[in-house]
């Protein structure tokens, strides 16, 4: 639900161009990882620790991605949004990999 949420708030953001809902955006896919950190510590292989790694991992992409975003050349837009796309595609597939191990376990 939350990953839902957070990808419908970026659709709108950049539609309607607003700063809130971009924010809102940003906060949403942090609270995917929040999620994602707190289940694993629940599995039977997690022993009730959270991991924040990733989630500090994914903060981290989230700022550098933004922090380019506020210094790009109107006439380097094209190139910068091409590489952040590429980037977040493949920072994203261990992720994606792992959760349709879990989708498919949980299914059979």
């Amino acid at each position: 639900m939350e990953a839902i949420s957070a990808g419908v708030l970026a659709m709108r953001a950049y539609i309607e161009k607003t700063r809130s809902l971009a924010r809102n955006a940003v906060m949403g896919a942090l609270e995917v990882d929040v999620v994602w950190a707190e289940w694993l510590a629940d599995s039977p292989d997690g022993e009730g620790i959270v991991e924040w790694s990733r989630l500090r991992e994914h903060y981290d992409y989230q700022v550098r991605d933004v922090a380019a975003l506020l210094s790009v050349d109107k006439a380097d837009e094209k190139d910068l949004f091409r590489d952040i796309s590429m980037r977040a595609e493949r920072e994203s597939m261990p992720v994606l990999v792992r959760m349709r191990e879990l989708v498919s376990n949980a299914t059979s």
